[in-house]
C-alpha cells in the first residue's frame, strides 16, 4: 500500500472518530438538557405525563416498559442517565465518545482527553 493511500486512510478513520465524539457528546447534552428541564418544570400532577412524553420524543415507550414498567421521574432518569444497556443513556453516550476520544488521542489537545 502507498503512503498516500495509508494517509488517506489514517485520515478517514481521524474524521469518522472525530465525527461520532462530537455526536454523542451532543446527543448527551442534549438529552441532558431535555432531562434538566422537565425535572425543574414537571412537579406534581402532570409530572407523570410529562415524563411519559420524554420517551415518546425517543420512540422509547416499548423498551422502557419493558425494563422499567411504571412510568416515574425516577425510572425515566435512571433509564436515561445511568442504564448502561441503553444505547443512548448518557452513560453509553459517554462511554462512545470515549472510545472515539481514545482513537483520536494522538490528535486532540490535553484540555479536550482530560474533559472526556
Amino acid at each position: 500500500m502507498s503512503e498516500t493511500r495509508h494517509a488517506d486512510i489514517t485520515l478517514a478513520r481521524y474524521a469518522s472518530a472525530m465525527f461520532w465524539m462530537g455526536r454523542h457528546l451532543e446527543r448527551a447534552e442534549n438529552l441532558a438538557r431535555l432531562l434538566d428541564i422537565i425535572h425543574t418544570f414537571s412537579p406534581g400532577a402532570r409530572g407523570e405525563q410529562n415524563w411519559q412524553s420524554v420517551l415518546a420524543i425517543h420512540c422509547d415507550e416499548a423498551v422502557f416498559a419493558g425494563r422499567y414498567g411504571q412510568v416515574t421521574g425516577e425510572n425515566v432518569l435512571k433509564f436515561y442517565i445511568t442504564d448502561t444497556e441503553h444505547p443512548n443513556s448518557l452513560t453509553s453516550c459517554v462511554r462512545q465518545a470515549r472510545v472515539n476520544a481514545t482513537q483520536l488521542r494522538a490528535v486532540i489537545g490535553v484540555e479536550m482527553w482530560v474533559q472526556i
